[in-house]
Order: structure tokens, then C-alpha cells, then sequence
């Protein structure tokens, strides 16, 4: 089992829980239940491409354009030292991330130019910019990381992170 398959049963159980609210408000009402519909079909549509197999390789995306990380899943990056530098997983696909802090849902596929963020094998967050570029390297069978920075906390709770991205791609 390599480290797509480990991300890919953790992108459908964090799609799966942080959905199950919504959905159940959602079908309350009929585009509510259009909407749940859409999502699902997209979500396995979205698994049916799932690169298979090992990685071709890592490329590390990695420069001093600094660019905030925006965490909605802080668990596996509460450990971690101020000024730390990490390595997260570019996430392979679109995901639905929700903060329970903000209450807000954050689709990747929607939300233009946006990757979802990984951190061992757990979805943390997202950033925009470097979509096209990273989307590009998946597909060419790349296991693609990008740096990042904890700059002290956000909140009591969420670190402040930022990802350190090159200039150009």
C-alpha cells in the first residue's frame, strides 16, 4: 500500500465526516438533495482517477514566495516547534475541507487555483496558488511536496503556517 492508497481512505473519511452535517440540512430541501447528489458523483468520479501504484518519484516545490497555508485540520501540526519547517503533501484531486473553528467549507475543486495540504497522512489545510503546476506532476505520477513554515499560532488552537513556494513554476 503506498502513500496514495493511505491518502486516498483519508480523503474520503474527512470528505465523508465533515460533510455529514451538511448533508443532513441539505436534503431537507430539493436542491439540497441535488446538491448532495452532484458532490457524491464528483467525489467518485474523483476516486475512480486516483493515480495508482507507487510515485514516480518526489519533486519538492520549494523557493521564498511566501504564501499563508490555511489550516482547517490542526492536530497532526500542533507538535510542532515555532519557525519548524515541514513538508506537506500536495493532496492528488479535489477535496472539501471544513474549519470547525470559522464554520467554513472550503471545496477545492471550486475555489479556483487551491490545493488541499497533507501532513503524514493526514489532510491538515489548503493554499492557493502552484495548482497547475502540482495537478501537472500528479498526473505525470509525482508525489509532489511542498515546504512550509509554522511562523507561532493563528489561535490557541491553529498554527500559523505558510508555504514556501518558488518564485515561478
Amino acid at each position: 500500500m503506498g502513500l496514495f492508497d493511505n491518502l486516498k481512505d483519508v480523503v474520503h473519511k474527512t470528505a465523508d465526516e465533515a460533510s455529514e452535517n451538511v448533508r443532513a440540512k441539505a436534503n431537507e430541501t430539493g436542491i439540497g438533495r441535488a446538491v448532495v447528489n452532484m458532490v457524491d458523483s464528483r467525489r467518485d468520479s474523483w476516486l475512480a482517477k486516483w493515480p495508482a501504484g507507487e510515485p514516480a518519484g518526489d519533486f519538492v516545490l520549494e523557493g521564498n514566495t511566501s504564501r499563508k497555508a490555511y489550516i482547517y485540520y490542526p492536530d497532526a501540526l500542533s507538535a510542532l516547534p515555532d519557525f519548524q519547517r515541514v513538508l506537506f503533501d500536495v493532496v492528488p484531486g479535489d477535496v472539501v475541507l471544513h474549519s470547525k473553528y470559522s464554520g467554513r467549507t472550503l471545496d477545492t475543486a471550486e475555489d479556483g487555483g487551491c490545493i488541499a495540504l497533507a501532513y503524514g497522512t493526514q489532510i491538515v489545510g489548503a493554499c492557493w496558488g502552484y495548482r497547475d503546476v502540482a495537478m501537472r506532476l500528479v498526473a505525470k505520477g509525482y508525489r509532489v511536496r511542498i515546504a512550509a513554515e509554522k511562523r507561532g499560532m493563528f489561535n490557541r488552537d491553529i498554527p500559523d503556517m505558510y508555504v514556501l513556494g518558488p518564485d515561478r513554476y
